[in-house]
């Protein structure tokens, strides 16, 4: 049972220092899960998107990408199917699917 209390123990400190260094971090950070709901976002991407909380962004990316433009490098509009998060979920989704055909 020690041995138990004390992996908990350190799965604690280690979770809070990662949230520590995850709230310092001057560029913004938000974290999706696979089916593009926002999980988290850091303390500098709240400030970056005049947010004081999570609580206006849990949900669906879609619901998310009214809230913000996308934009490409040059300034051009980028189509909300085309912004990174958007790309990174399909090919998660694309990446699944193929091992799952695999088995």
């Amino acid at each position: 049972m020690t041995a138990a209390v004390f992996n908990l123990s350190t799965f604690r400190e280690r979770d809070s220092y990662l949230e520590a260094v995850f709230n310092t971090l001057s560029q913004g950070v938000m974290i999706f899960d696979r089916d593009g709901s926002v999980k988290t976002i850091n303390r500098a991407a709240l400030k970056i998107h005049g947010l004081e909380t999570i609580d206006g962004l849990r949900g669906e990316l879609d619901e998310c990408g009214r809230l913000f433009e996308w934009l490409y490098a040059d300034g051009r509009a980028m189509p909300r199917e085309q912004c990174p998060v958007a790309r990174a979920l399909k090919l998660a989704h694309a990446l699944q699917l193929s091992s799952s055909f695999a088995a």
